[in-house]
C-alpha cells in the first residue's frame, strides 16, 4: 500500500488530481472487498441434516497465519483515513460498495468507521429502495444517527428518504414490527413534516395478518402521531377501525388545536408549497431548502448530499467521501 499512500500525498488538495485519485480508490477498494469475500466465502456454512434441520455448526479451521498488510481493515483504515476531505468519493460509491465497506469496518473495529458513515449518509438519498434494502436496519439507524449531526442535512428529505423506504418494505411485507420502531425513532420528531407515510406503514403492518402482541402493538401506535396525519388519514383510521377510538379521538383535538394556533399565529408557521401526502408522487419543499422527489429517491440539489453542487458542496459540507 505504500505506492496508494504516497500518491494520495501527492494529489494533495489538487481538485483536477482528486477525481482521478477517487475513481483510483474507488476501483481499488472495489477489488480488496471482492478478494475479501472470496476468502471468507463458506467458512461458516452450516451442515444440512436429511429433515431439513440445522445441524451443529461446522469447526472453523485454525486462523492462518497473515501476511504482513494482509488486513483487510487495516488497509480500509489506512486508505481512508488518509484522503483528503475534498475527495469526490460520493459521485462514485454505489450501494454494494458501501455496504461491504461498512461491514468490514465494524468487524474489524476500523477507526475509518465515522467517515464511512459519513459517506453513506451523503449518498443515501441516491439509493433506490431497493437498493436500500441490502443495507441492515441497525447500520441505516447508525448512519442516519451519524448523518443528522451534519448541520447541512435538510430535515425533511432525510425523513422522507427513510419514510418511503419503510413503506416500500411494508408493502411487500418485508418490515418487522421492531425495525419499524426503530426507524423511526432514529430521525428526531421534527425531522417530519408529516406522519401520513408513518400511518401508511403503520396501517401495512396492522393489516398484514401477522400476530402482533399487545406490547407490541403499543410501541407501534407510539411511533406514529395521527395529531400530525391529514384528516383524509384520520378518516381511513376510523372506517377501517384500526386504530382505538380514543386514540382517533385525541388526534383530531390536538390536530385543531395546532391549526387554531397556526392560524393565530401564521408568522411563526413554516410555510411549504406541498407536503409529503399518501398517494402523491411528487414533493416539493420551500426554496430554501431546494429539493425534489419523484417516488423512487432524492434528487437532491442541496449541498450536504454529494452528486450536485460540487464545487460549492467541497466549500460548505466537509467530507465528500
Amino acid at each position: 500500500l505504500k505506492w496508494l499512500q504516497e500518491l494520495i500525498k501527492a494529489c494533495g488538495d489538487h481538485e483536477s488530481k482528486l477525481k482521478g485519485l477517487a475513481e483510483l480508490i474507488y476501483k481499488y477498494l472495489a477489488r480488496v472487498f471482492t478478494e475479501y469475500d472470496k476468502k471468507n466465502k463458506g467458512k461458516k456454512k452450516k451442515s444440512k441434516k436429511a429433515d431439513g434441520e440445522e445441524g451443529e455448526e461446522e469447526p472453523e479451521p485454525e486462523p492462518e497465519e497473515k501476511e504482513e498488510g494482509d488486513n483487510v481493515g487495516a488497509t480500509l483504515d489506512s486508505i481512508i483515513l488518509a484522503l483528503p476531505e475534498a475527495t469526490p468519493l460520493a459521485d462514485l460509491i454505489t450501494v454494494d460498495w458501501i455496504r461491504r465497506a461498512l461491514e468490514i469496518s465494524e468487524e474489524y473495529n476500523c477507526e475509518c468507521r465515522e467517515r464511512l458513515l459519513q459517506l453513506a449518509g451523503n449518498v443515501l438519498h441516491r439509493f433506490s429502495n431497493d437498493e436500500l434494502k441490502q443495507i441492515p436496519s441497525g447500520t441505516l439507524c447508525e448512519i442516519i444517527d451519524n448523518t443528522i449531526s451534519n448541520d447541512k442535512v435538510v430535515p425533511e428529505v432525510l425523513a422522507g428518504v427513510l419514510d418511503n423506504y419503510m413503506a416500500e418494505l411494508a408493502k411487500k411485507k418485508n418490515l418487522s414490527v421492531d425495525d419499524f420502531v426503530k426507524l423511526v425513532k432514529c430521525v428526531p420528531e421534527n425531522y417530519r413534516i408529516n406522519h401520513d407515510t408513518l400511518f401508511d406503514v403503520l396501517e401495512g403492518l396492522l393489516t398484514s395478518g401477522e400476530e402482533i402482541e399487545d406490547e407490541q402493538k403499543k410501541e407501534l401506535l407510539e411511533a406514529v402521531d395521527l395529531s400530525r396525519c391529514h384528516e383524509d388519514t384520520l378518516q381511513r383510521a376510523l372506517d377501517k377501525n384500526i386504530i382505538p377510538v380514543r386514540d382517533l379521538c385525541q388526534a383530531a383535538i390536538n390536530l385543531a388545536a395546532r391549526l387554531r394556533k397556526e392560524k393565530e399565529e401564521p408568522e411563526r408557521t413554516p410555510k411549504y408549497t406541498d407536503e409529503i401526502r399518501p398517494g402523491r408522487s411528487t414533493y416539493t419543499s420551500s426554496p430554501r431548502f431546494g429539493a425534489s422527489y419523484g417516488g423512487g429517491g432524492f434528487d437532491a440539489g442541496y449541498d450536504s448530499y454529494g452528486g450536485r453542487n460540487s464545487s460549492r458542496r467541497r466549500l460548505e459540507s466537509g467530507y465528500r467521501y
